[in-house]
């Protein structure tokens, strides 16, 4: 019953496009309960948002590793990899939202701290995958860290309808695009650091 609640809970969050509004009311009048019937399996609305939140990032970590459609090089996993990001907000935003976006009540509960780490560690397979050279421990997790920051940005402007485009296959092929690039400039820049290449301390034009 208690994943009876979990289910529903993602339904509906699907469906209102984030947690805005959801109460146990609501959820159990759908699946036929008392409200006080909640009470048995959770102890709060919180808990229960929790458990859908980690529900929706369980899922988002499987979509992502879905088996890869066509053989391909590193291209074409990076193409593959990146689309699923992609595909997973558009299809999914109110879940997309609730994972990272949507503030909860009480610190993160414990069962959802190794979900939360294991994204991570999906995204810094991914991309040591894929990586044009070889990095360090240190500069992958660099690189990861802002390689998912232009990654949500993008796809939290998508979601949002922020973008030129309403078309999610040209969507995926921009996000995409620009991702390759973001990884290109991120992996060079410990490269070039590595061998000592001195850095333009401005963007701006040189005085004459």
């Amino acid at each position: 019953m208690a994943q009876r609640y979990v289910d529903e809970a993602l339904v509906q969050i699907d469906r209102a496009g984030g947690l805005h509004g959801l109460n146990l009311r609501q959820v159990s009048r759908t699946l036929g309960c008392a409200h006080t019937n909640t009470y048995n399996y959770f102890d709060s609305l919180p808990d229960l948002l929790w458990q859908a939140v980690a529900a929706a990032l369980e899922r988002q970590i499987q979509y992502s590793l879905r088996p890869q459609e066509r053989v391909g090089g590193r291209e074409a996993a990076f193409e593959h990899f990146i689309g699923t990001q992609v595909d997973f907000a558009l299809e999914h935003p109110g879940w997309y939202r609730a994972i990272w976006l949507e503030a909860l009540e009480g610190p993160t509960p414990e069962p959802v701290l190794p979900l939360l780490a294991r994204a991570g560690e999906v995204l810094l397979e991914q991309l040591s995958l894929v990586s044009p050279v070889t990095l360090s421990l240190a500069q992958s997790l660099e690189v990861a860290d802002l390689f998912h920051t232009y990654l949500h940005g993008a796809l939290c402007k998508a979601i949002a309808g922020r973008v030129q485009s309403n078309d999610p296959a040209a969507i995926r092929r921009d996000i995409i695009l620009k991702a390759r690039r973001v990884l290109r400039m991120l992996v060079d820049e410990p490269q070039s650091q590595t061998k000592g290449e001195r850095k333009p301390r401005s963007l701006r034009s040189p005085a004459r």
